[in-house]
């Protein structure tokens, strides 16, 4: 007994000495020992996991991190290895492209959505830029007009389904319908087959829900990114058990599974063997990808963060501009519906991306609505392995995790005045500095590492709002933006208050003054 306990005193002054050791080298030796920033943070990662993790609602570090920057300056290091700047004329310099300097991702940044094998998770930007070109052509620009009809046969079931709400209940939630019409849409592009969510109510509420469990999981991934891969082993039966959320998630994973996947030893696929109909999976299996990067478990995890990723932030940003617009209805809606009737004159009209785009206040309503929404509320550090990056005075060694957040941007007074201010005419024409606002908007991200799917989003945004205004007149119903609208945490995406009821709108008691 005595040697157990002899053994069992050792081991824990042997943690508490590596413990003290490891405080002591992060605080006097680590390569940025000198850069600004609390001793806390230097000390240990537990810092941010208390401010994301344990700090209510959670989600709490990127607002502990600007008042660093307030107390320390533009540039702080905010943990034991990872720089943090605030200043918007430098986010070129680490945003930028792979012709310009190599950016690797950090790991544990990598690892937060836990799917290792797809774009977003891929670590090295070499390795990211040869899984990316092999989708890239699918979701240019050109390509994406061919989902126009897709999402015009979705809008037409869209309609229908709020119809009936608004008859039946009185009110509806978008949030929910918005989030099935994006997601059905996204998937029916990339992979010819839809969710079913429109259709079914019950389906769609529970993929909303799945979503939102799993933005509550994503700051404990991102402080123990090793939990998600771990769990993705478990047996699918015990997950179901454990977390209905997570089990639909395995679920769709083994959906998305192409039925062609799988390493090969021939370069070369003929198209027959790929079949007729041309999607993301017909994409990577005839690039020029090596076989490993054609098996059915990497394309599967490809596949379902482009669903639900195309999903999410789209219909957020949709239901986020809606409210705007509502807000201030009696201001925004008269010049809008102008705009609206030159290329929908009957309410059934159906225009292109193209016309709809050439509309300036829709186009700045568009803009602004991802200006202020600011969804991405998480920051994504970049490692330069190989140089130093200089700030100022500043020499950040290399292969150190560099990050910015992309809210800093948009809400700089500097940049844009009165920044809360939902001010779509920033974006008209007649803006002297408007080139000066584009080059700092960026909402899908910037350089190589900047959103896929970023065209088909846009297309949605744009199409779907403009079909909801025209053919409805509508008001917003029990929605208050510092509840349901503003962003109180980080789950990745920026979420709204706990008690959100989400964006609700009811018919307006007022006839519209146009129709055909």
């Amino acid at each position: 007994m005595t040697s157990i306990l002899q053994i069992l005193v050792l081991c824990s002054g042997s943690i508490v000495l590596y413990g003290l050791g490891l405080v002591v080298y992060r605080l006097f030796l680590h390569p940025l020992s000198r850069f600004p920033g609390p001793k806390f943070t230097a000390a240990t990662q537990w810092y941010e996991a208390y401010y994301d993790l344990v700090k209510y609602p959670g989600g709490q570090f990127i607002y502990e991190i600007d008042r660093m920057h307030r107390v320390y300056g533009p540039i702080v290091r905010i943990t034991p290895n990872e720089i943090h700047v605030k200043d918007s004329s430098w986010e070129k310099v680490l945003y930028t492209s792979y012709s310009k300097g190599v950016r690797n991702k950090y790991p544990p940044a990598a690892a937060m959505v836990g799917l290792p094998n797809d774009v977003f998770g891929t670590i090295d930007q070499e390795h990211h830029h040869r899984r990316r070109t092999a989708i890239n052509a699918y979701f240019s620009r050109k390509s994406v007009e061919q989902a126009e009809p897709i999402l015009h046969g979705f809008l037409d079931i869209f309609c229908k389904k709020i119809q009936d709400r608004l008859e039946n209940n009185g009110y509806i939630k978008m949030n929910v319908i918005a989030l099935a019409l994006t997601a059905d849409t996204s998937s029916k592009y990339a992979f010819g087959k839809d969710l079913g969510l429109l259709e079914d109510d019950n389906k769609a509420l529970n993929w909303y829900k799945t979503n939102k469990a799993l933005a509550t999981m994503i700051p404990t991934v991102r402080q123990f990114p090793w939990c998600m891969p771990l769990s993705l082993k478990i047996p699918v039966e015990l997950i179901r058990i454990l977390s209905a959320e997570f089990a639909r998630v395995l679920d769709l994973r083994h959906m998305y599974t192409p039925p062609q996947a799988g390493p090969r030893q021939d370069k070369n696929i003929k198209s027959a063997e790929l079949g007729s109909e041309k999607n993301v999976w017909t994409s990577i299996l005839s690039s020029k990808l090596p076989p490993e990067e054609k098996e059915a478990l990497r394309m599967a995890d490809e596949a379902f963060t482009l669903i639900a990723a195309g999903g999410e932030g789209t219909g957020r940003a949709i239901c986020i501009g809606l409210f705007y617009v509502l807000s201030d209805k009696s201001s925004i809606m008269p010049p809008l519906m102008e705009e609206l009737l030159s290329v929908m004159p009957e309410k059934s009209s159906k225009p292109s991306m193209r016309a709809l785009e050439k509309l300036p206040l829709l186009t700045g309503i568009v803009k602004e609505t991802l200006r202020i929404a600011g969804l991405l509320a998480t920051r994504l550090p970049l490692i330069d392995p190989h140089e130093a990056l200089r700030y100022g005075e500043w020499c950040i060694p290399p292969g150190t995790p560099v990050s910015m957040s992309q809210r800093d941007v948009f809400l700089d007074p500097t940049i844009f005045p009165d920044p809360n201010k939902f001010d779509p005419t920033r974006w008209l024409p007649s803006n002297p500095e408007l080139q000066h606002l584009n080059q700092h908007f960026y909402p899908f991200g910037r350089g190589d590492r900047m959103c896929v799917g970023w065209h088909l989003a846009m297309t949605e945004i744009y199409m779907i709002l403009a079909t909801i205004i025209r053919r409805f007149d509508l008001e917003l119903h029990d929605t208050i933006r510092e509840r349901d609208i503003d962003i109180v945490r980080d789950s990745f995406l920026g979420e709204p208050s706990l008690e959100s009821k989400g964006v609700r709108v009811r018919l307006a008691t007022t006839l519209p003054n146009t129709d055909s």
